[in-house]
């Protein structure tokens, strides 16, 4: 169906010539119209979003217009893992087998339908009426933690806690199939139990500072822009350890590009950082930068960005931590590691003016 037969039906509906539509993510949003009275939700969703946008198409007031029904499938379908639905929406706990759900208390007295029902040359046929749960997962989950949070508190990365899932050493308090995924939450009691269970140390604000010397000390660069990152940081950072995220990025993009101009290898093949149209795109660096480098930082709480205020700062308690001597030691970790990786990943030696660079920038 081309769009011009589409908006054909369209006009139709509103002008009273067809009486009822049926869609597939072609009407959730963008489209209004106020004379829809009747809503059949068919489609599970665990997004509360898309149900109300969907929701929406009915709930416009109109002329003569006094009622709207909401025939909801969705959970007849959602047995195992709860979807959204009017339940959710107007929370409620208790589900009458073919009774209204939420309606005037005349109407759910008398059991009087409206008379747009009544007037709909429409007949339902039900075979058969299920109870289910009215609860969605949201509430079942509301005081646990997911996987990543999860990951936050033991240390370690996603892909590791995943890989424990799938191998049972973790074991989910809850499990939620969602499309090809599945979704994961935890008690939080079961996260000392679970951190016995791998042998791994407990962290906190205490031990924040040696936890972030063992992260740098690792050493683990696939490419460089963790050194990269840290190294501008630290540059523009304030006595708080706070720094304006755009003059971060500007030291942060004019160290490749100045490579880039001394015809030097930005960075390995894969890398966008040997674009330099990607380079001198901010946003596209700003997107990648906060993706990857920032990503490895803020997983072990060690660096936060706050979008309202355009900052990017060390966490509170590290950078209290941190006195001078640990500030130039990490900068000279930072160069000496640019220093190794660039010989060894990338067969050339950082020339000395570089440093300089990155020091008055």
């Amino acid at each position: 169906m081309n769009i011009k037969e589409r908006e054909d039906i369209l006009n139709r509906y509103h002008n009273g010539d067809v009486d009822v539509l049926m869609a597939c993510s072609l009407l959730s949003e963008g489209w209004d119209s106020p004379k829809t009275s009747v809503l059949f939700m068919a489609r599970p969703t665990m997004s509360k979003v898309l149900y109300m946008q969907q929701l929406g198409r009915g709930v416009r007031k109109s002329e003569g217009k006094d009622y709207l029904l909401v025939v909801d499938f969705v959970d007849n379908f959602m047995t195992t893992d709860p979807s959204w639905s009017i339940h959710a929406v107007f929370n409620l706990n208790q589900y009458r087998i073919g009774d209204f759900v939420c309606c005037p208390d005349s109407l759910m007295k008398l059991k009087i339908q409206p008379d747009f029902i009544q007037n709909l040359d429409i007949n339902l046929w039900v075979s058969s009426l299920q109870e289910i749960d009215p609860f969605t997962f949201e509430q079942k989950v509301e005081d646990m933690i997911s996987m990543p949070e999860l990951s936050r508190e033991l240390w370690v990365s996603e892909e590791t806690v995943r890989i424990h899932i799938k191998n049972r050493k973790i074991i989910p308090d809850k499990e939620f199939s969602f499309g090809n995924r599945n979704l994961y939450f935890f008690y939080k009691s079961s996260i000392e139990l679970i951190r016995k269970q791998l042998d791994l140390k407990p962290r906190d604000i205490t031990t924040i500072k040696n936890d972030f010397f063992e992260f740098i000390g690792n050493k683990d660069y696939t490419y460089s822009y963790k050194m990269i990152f840290i190294l501008s940081l630290l540059k523009h950072v304030n006595s708080k350890g706070i720094a304006n995220i755009d003059a971060f990025l500007n030291s942060y993009i004019s160290f490749y590009l100045y490579l880039m101009d001394k015809r030097l290898t930005v960075e390995s093949e894969k890398s966008p950082y040997n674009n330099k149209e990607f380079l001198i795109d901010k946003k596209s660096v700003k997107r990648h930068v906060l993706k990857y480098p920032y990503e490895k930082f803020e997983r072990k709480r060690f660096i936060n960005y706050c979008k309202d205020l355009s900052e990017v700062s060390f966490n509170n308690h590290l950078w209290k931590s941190l006195n001078i001597n640990d500030i130039e030691n990490i900068k000279r970790q930072m160069k000496e590691d640019l220093k190794d990786y660039y010989k060894t990943r990338l067969n050339y030696d950082l020339e000395a003016k570089i440093f300089q660079f990155i020091d008055e920038g």
